[in-house]
């Protein structure tokens, strides 16, 4: 039995399926083999769980935070590589996201994973 979910008014992330959510991210933006778009979308899609599963952020500030990291995702995925515009987008995420205790730590780790394939 699959579960059917029903919104009225606009849909945000934060209020949809934490799972569908990440399956359309993945869906969307990491595509199938090795490539550096493969591999920083897959990384962004680990910051888009971490941001919808913290609890210090407001709901407000989740839904801002994964609707930059799709936009991010969708320039990487165009471009088929990082430019100076996704670096402003991902500097931006990652200042909103050293502010939330409970994910900051990980959340770093991701950023300090793929600034090398922004240089």
């Amino acid at each position: 039995m699959s579960d059917q979910f029903t919104f009225s008014g606009p849909t945000t992330f934060v209020n949809r399926p934490k799972s569908v959510v990440l399956q359309n991210f993945q869906n969307s933006y990491v595509p199938l083999g090795e490539s550096v778009v493969a591999d920083i979308n897959s990384r962004v899609k680990e910051l888009v769980a971490l941001s919808l599963d913290s609890k210090s952020l407001s709901d407000e500030s989740k839904d801002e935070v994964v609707k930059a990291l799709h936009d991010l995702a969708a320039m990487i995925e165009r471009d088929g590589k990082p430019s100076i515009s996704s670096k402003g987008i991902l500097g931006s995420i990652r200042s909103i996201l050293e502010q939330a205790a409970d994910i900051a730590d990980p959340a770093v780790k991701i950023f300090e994973s793929i600034a090398p394939l922004f240089a």
